[in-house]
């Protein structure tokens, strides 16, 4: 009966609060998988003859690494379920949302959608990507969202059919706005850098999160064909890896967002 009761009341929780709520969960079972691979890490560098990993304090610590972990992440389910606006956002694979959802309306709706969305899709990201245990704050995307809905960029009205250089324009230049916002904000706190070993580079993962997450969206604004249901980061992704020096170069420009939107106004009518 407790448990029920909580799913009632929740919802009526602000929404700041329930974030608060799962960002502190977060990063309980962060630090918890940072001192499981750390402790592995100097058991792997020892001598064979003392690489029992359940011996010693070393085996100790990753017991209750692995514990903590398991645990936290139960009680992250048990958070999303009864805290969260919309439980099943939060499993399964990252949806692209047009502009509109976000910067049509300024609201803290808008801005818990767009914290929380961006939050899974770069979760997923980062994962595709070969990082075991990323670390980003949804606080931090919503904090993305006011700098975004700051600029005077216009919001397109709606999804374009693509039949026009001036709506195409419009989205590009809004998502733009968006990927400096991001960057600005710094969500993705760990790692600093993901080594893309099959190109011989560290790329930048702010710059890289956020430019995959601005031209996801913009795809989604310009294409009518594109749905929720439609999983599209794996092709955007592989279009970030393609440009990331325009991408990084187009970033670090912070006072000319049309840099960035003319990158991403060549690529979104090819996507996805």
């Amino acid at each position: 009966m407790a448990v029920k009761g909580t799913q009632v009341m929740a919802p009526f929780l602000p929404e700041e609060l329930r974030t608060k709520v799962k960002e502190r969960l977060r990063d309980a079972r962060f630090v918890a998988r940072e001192m499981r691979a750390t402790t592995r890490k100097g058991q792997d560098d020892q001598s064979p003859e003392r690489s029992d990993r359940a011996a010693g304090p070393a085996g100790l610590v990753t017991a209750i690494a692995d514990f903590s972990d398991s645990a936290l992440s139960a009680l992250e389910s048990v958070a999303i379920g009864l805290l969260s606006s919309d439980p099943k956002a939060h499993f399964g694979s990252a949806s692209a949302y047009p502009l509109g959802r976000y910067f049509d309306t300024q609201n803290a709706t808008s801005q818990a959608l767009f914290a929380r969305d961006c939050y899974f899709a770069a979760k997923q990201i980062l994962l595709a990507k070969g990082v075991a245990n990323p670390r980003l704050s949804e606080e931090l995307f919503g904090e993305a969202h006011r700098l975004a809905a700051r600029t005077e960029q216009p919001a397109p009205a709606g999804r374009s059919k693509g039949a026009d250089d001036a709506s195409l324009d419009d989205i590009a230049l809004q998502a733009a706005a968006m990927a400096h916002a991001i960057l600005r904000a710094r969500p993705v706190e760990s790692p600093r850098y993901i080594d893309d070993a099959a190109n011989g580079r560290m790329l930048d993962t702010g710059i890289y999160v956020a430019a995959a997450l601005a031209l996801a969206t913009a795809v989604a604004s310009y294409s009518a064909d594109v749905t929720a249901d439609d999983d599209i980061y794996a092709g955007v992704c592989a279009a970030v890896d393609a440009r990331y020096v325009l991408f990084s170069k187009a970033l670090a420009s912070q006072d000319r967002p049309g840099d960035l939107a003319r990158v991403f106004a060549d690529l979104i009518p090819h996507l996805p």
